[in-house]
């Protein structure tokens, strides 16, 4: 984008509903504790995790919010998700088994 160019409406309207949807970052968070994985908490505590994803990673994204597993597309879909457990399920298995953003719409239509 260049400097002349604004985002839309549409674009505004979906990056705040991103920001809302995710105010403290992805469900694949960090752990330093435990090397090349990634948890997932359940409660907006963080105390309890529903699942461990064992995914590869890099040494540079080892304190970003959003690591790189999932693209703009993935987000829109996890956004549709009301439920957040259901929404943090989705984003660690579709990390997990590599989905595309449509199988992971596939998956979440079918009531995974």
């Amino acid at each position: 984008m260049g400097p002349a160019q604004r985002p839309g409406p549409r674009t505004v309207r979906r990056v705040r509903l991103f920001y809302l949807t995710f105010p403290k970052g992805s469900a694949l968070l960090s752990d330093p504790g435990t090397a090349g994985r990634w948890t997932v908490p359940v409660s907006k505590s963080g105390v309890q995790e529903i699942r461990t994803a064992v995914l590869s990673k890099s040494a540079t994204v080892e304190n970003a919010l959003f690591p790189p597993h999932h693209g703009w597309t993935h987000y829109l879909v996890l956004m549709r998700v009301e439920n957040p457990t259901a929404r943090a399920f989705y984003e660690v298995e579709a990390a997990r088994e590599n989905w595309a953003s449509r199988e992971l719409e596939r998956q979440d239509a079918s009531l995974l």
